[in-house]
């Protein structure tokens, strides 16, 4: 067992990829842990106090430990919450007990350890290693850990823990280290989102990139206008546990663009959108949905493909052609472009459509020939036949 090396499991979801590579970048750390054979390791104080706040406790991490109460915590201790200094203390003593705990562990017990707490992943356990994390598991009463170690389940990966955990520290505003101001346009007021830089860095370019600016060392960003404030706090919401809980139509439409506009890595962000608004189509609001597709039509191939059902739904109830008409010449600059691009799926909607559209020409055409016929009759009556 000693020198078997456990394997981890070959396809790593996205999200615990993003936060291994966050870990692994030392990108916005703020502070220090230190293993036995003195490897610093720089890491986030939000991440490591969130994950073992419900676990272990102070006086038994002391127990294990054969180091003195000596402060190794190193970094910025100052809470940037009021909210967090009512718990200041008791935490502060908590971290600071975990990484005295950790000067008792080799470089790839530690390391195997932070890549779980950010990740959910068992990555890199041998059987040393394995023996170690038991002992940490046990202290710290991370009970489904101890449960894959002692059944060498290694390849199991714990997501819902760490949902749970990244969850609670942006509901309940632990540990937060930067202010996002979201602009409520209903009431045309800023609301300040408290959040964390770790998290932030981890999924989105667009932050990773202001974060790590030499420039930009605020702690706050610029003002996010331009979408309702549902909609931010959703898209907030995914950020930290990757699941995209929309609660309204009106919502969903205001999501579109946000995978360019914030450069999230989920490829499927805007057809998820999608799948919310085919589940929740109606006569009541396909014309809404239509509306909100249309900006959108160009740039975004999911909302293209969508489009396409949407127009088949409209075929297939009529009651919704004039509003539909309506919508077209309200959307003109665009509106040709998604039929080009419907005609090759569904042809028999842009058929119906045109269909609808010749019979109004050939009216207006009939109309300006009978006009002609008048006017002619008239200039023949002026003639008289004389010339003939």
């Amino acid at each position: 067992m000693e020198n078997e090396m456990y394997i981890y499991p070959l396809q790593i979801p996205r999200f615990c990829q993003e936060m291994l590579d966050v870990l692994r970048g030392c990108v916005v750390a703020d502070f220090n842990i230190v293993s036995a054979d003195n490897v610093v390791f720089q890491v986030h104080k939000s991440i490591i106090l969130t994950r073992i706040r419900r676990y272990g406790t102070i006086s038994k991490m002391n127990l294990m430990s054969n180091i003195s109460n000596e402060v190794i915590l190193q970094g910025n201790t100052q809470e940037n919450s009021q909210n967090n200094n009512l718990y200041f203390d008791n935490e502060d003593q908590q971290l600071n007990s975990f990484c005295n705990l950790m000067r008792r562990y080799r470089y790839s017990t530690v390391y195997s350890l932070l890549q779980y707490f950010y990740s959910g992943l068992m990555i890199g356990i041998d059987g040393a290693v394995a023996h170690e994390f038991e002992e940490i598991a046990t202290l710290l009463k991370f009970d489904r850990l101890l449960k894959s170690v002692q059944s060498q389940s290694f390849g199991e990966i714990h997501l819902e823990e760490l949902v749970e955990d990244l969850r609670f520290m942006l509901e309940n505003e632990r540990f937060t280290d930067f202010t996002v101001m979201l602009h409520n346009e209903n009431s045309n007021q800023k609301i300040p989102i408290k959040t964390h830089k770790v998290i932030l860095a981890a999924r989105s370019e667009l932050y990773r990139g202001m974060l790590t600016s030499v420039v930009d060392q605020s702690n706050s960003a610029p003002d996010l206008s331009g979408r309702q404030l549902g909609a931010l706090l959703t898209l907030f919401l995914y950020l930290y546990t990757d699941k995209l809980n929309i609660n309204s139509i009106e919502d969903a439409l205001q999501l579109f663009g946000a995978y360019s506009y914030y450069g999230l890595s989920d490829s499927l962000f805007d057809r998820k959108i999608c799948a919310y608004l085919y589940h929740n189509l109606n006569i009541d609001n396909a014309i809404q949905i239509c509306e909100g597709l249309l900006p959108h039509w160009n740039l975004i191939p999911a909302v293209r493909e969508f489009g396409n059902t949407i127009l088949r739904f409209i075929h297939e109830n009529p009651v919704l052609i004039p509003s539909w008409e309506l919508l077209v010449q309200k959307y003109s600059f665009l509106s040709q472009e998604a039929f080009d691009l419907s005609q090759e799926v569904f042809p028999e909607s842009i058929d119906y459509y045109n269909k609808v559209n010749l019979n109004k020409d050939e009216n207006k055409m009939l109309q300006n020939h009978d006009n002609s016929d008048d006017s002619s009759n008239d200039s023949d009556d002026d003639v008289g036949g004389g010339d003939w």
